[in-house]
């Protein structure tokens, strides 16, 4: 099943917010919500590879989850 992840970079958007430049290794693309699609059997599964890939101890925030198609 696909399912549809938003994930945005809390650091990179405060830090590019407040007018201080970033220098990090997180694309600076994620000052805004990126939509990504995951593969996976459930929620739980999708929720637990959202989570592994964009860990929230480096920032990301995943503002939503949803299932698009089986």
């Amino acid at each position: 099943m696909k399912y549809e992840v938003a994930v945005f970079n809390k650091k990179v958007r405060d830090t590019i917010r407040s007018g201080d430049e970033y220098i990090g290794f997180v694309p600076l693309k994620y000052e805004n919500v990126i939509l990504h699609e995951i593969y996976a059997t459930t929620i739980v599964e999708a929720t637990k590879r959202a989570e592994t890939k964009w860990p929230s101890h480096s920032g990301y925030v995943i503002e939503a989850l949803r299932f698009i198609k089986h």
